[in-house]
């Protein structure tokens, strides 16, 4: 401070009489203070900032969490080991289509059993045998395709259809529906009597590519 103020006297007396006239010693002295502290304020920050720098301390990135392990995608086959009769016995098996299903022997034979009441001896039929109490032969609209697989189709859960033929009686009741493997289906239940024999099995009608066909 005290050099500021030798120099400010000289720096008066190099100026010309109108600027010294001017400008007055208050005028001047605050000129070189503000100069003096300005200069000052710059050496504090450049401090301050070296040892902000040797201060500071160096991020450590977190570590990373460990990947989670995938999990085996589920397949249709084994989301649903069993359900409502019919059921696959084959859904660990990759599935393409509702005819490639394969059922168990015992719903085999109660459908073996049923086809029994079904036919009746026939000595000009192929195969000896006539399907008389099919009940495509008197389904409504009988001679439309898929006429079957509509009306079941159009029955709600629970409902059910009769037929009679010469000799026998049948029924078919839609027991329920939801997805088997991929696909979505309808479970029956059919009834057939002749006579003094009766039998029933369970059947299955499941979605195709573009409509109900039945599959068991």
């Amino acid at each position: 401070m005290r050099s500021v103020l030798f120099a400010a006297p000289l720096a008066l007396g190099l100026l010309a009489p109108g600027a010294a006239a001017a400008q007055s010693f208050g005028d001047l002295l605050g000129k070189a203070a503000k100069t003096a502290g300005a200069a000052a304020e710059a050496r504090r920050a450049a401090k301050a900032g070296k040892a902000g720098k040797a201060g500071k301390a160096e991020a450590v990135p977190a570590p990373a969490a460990p990947p989670a392990t995938a999990q085996p995608a589920q397949s249709a086959g084994t989301a649903a080991a069993n359900g409502p009769a019919p059921w696959p016995i084959n859904l660990n098996e990759r599935i393409f289509s509702p005819s490639t299903f394969k059922f168990s022997e015992e719903d085999k034979a109660a459908k073996a059993a049923f086809n029994a009441i079904v036919r009746v001896p026939c000595n000009d039929c192929e195969g000896g045998f006539d399907y008389e109490a099919s009940a495509r032969r008197f389904v409504p609209d009988k001679d439309a395709y898929n006429a079957l697989e509509k009306l079941v189709a159009g029955l709600a859960v629970g409902g059910s259809w009769s037929w009679k033929s010469r000799g026998a009686t049948g029924k078919l009741t839609v027991v329920s529906e939801g997805p088997v493997a991929q696909f979505q289906c309808r479970q029956v239940r059919w009834e057939i009597t002749r006579g003094k024999a009766s039998a029933a099995r369970p059947g299955l009608f499941c979605m195709g590519k573009k409509e109900l066909v039945e599959v068991f």
